[in-house]
């Protein structure tokens, strides 16, 4: 019975592995996305308003109060502001 035992946690433990390694494998990607005047952001992979704070943004971007397009990364299921766009 314990020999059993031991090659089903065995069996469970080699599933949940390749799992788990495949959800890591997956690649960032980047994005073009859109920071409105209310702070939400919607990308264009993403059209739901995203709120300001259920996304991440880096150290110096200052959002104006205007909408902002801004490249944006996914790092697994985050979003990630990582530069605004020059619209000049």
């Amino acid at each position: 019975m314990a020999a059993k035992t031991g090659k089903g946690i065995s069996k469970l433990a080699k599933v949940m592995d390749n799992r788990m390694r495949r959800q890591s494998e997956k690649p960032l990607s980047l994005d073009f996305g859109l920071i409105k005047k209310n702070g939400s952001l919607i990308t264009n992979t993403f059209q739901k308003a995203i709120t300001k704070e259920d996304y991440t943004v880096l150290e110096g971007f200052e959002h104006k109060g205007k909408d902002t397009r801004v490249l944006v990364a996914w790092v697994e299921d985050e979003a990630v502001v990582i530069g605004k766009l020059d619209e000049s």
